[in-house]
């Protein structure tokens, strides 16, 4: 799953959490004591998914700066070719390929990468 797929299942989650907080305010409340029995169940339930995928989302993003901390430290050519291999690419693939499997293979920018804003899109 990548980065940014797991970033909107977080949305949708975090939607869900919102919607059974309310219903389980409203039992608190007495609002509706019996109308939502296990308000406080279903809360508790999505919370627990939310806090799994943000620490699943940490684990990803870690991941990846790791492995664009490593594509760093491969040296290059004036054409921007590697000189050592990395991962599945071969001896003079240019960085600008691997770039475009990281976004492809991660759901991520580069930008992002390079501008140290990956965090900015999630959590």
């Amino acid at each position: 799953m990548t980065i940014e797929r797991m970033r909107e299942q977080l949305t949708e989650l975090q939607r869900q959490e919102n919607k059974a907080h309310e219903q389980m305010r409203r039992c608190e409340d007495d609002y509706w004591p019996d109308r939502y029995p296990d308000a406080r169940d279903k809360y508790h339930a999505v919370l627990a998914k939310v806090d799994a995928l943000i620490d699943k989302l940490k684990d990803a993003e870690a991941q990846l700066l790791k492995l664009w901390d490593d594509l760093g430290n491969v040296p290059t050519n004036s054409d921007d070719e590697i000189e050592t291999a990395f991962l599945q690419f071969p001896v003079g693939t240019n960085v600008s390929a691997i770039w475009h499997w990281i976004e492809q293979e991660h759901g991520v920018k580069v930008s992002d990468l390079i501008y140290g804003t990956l965090h900015e899109g999630g959590e």
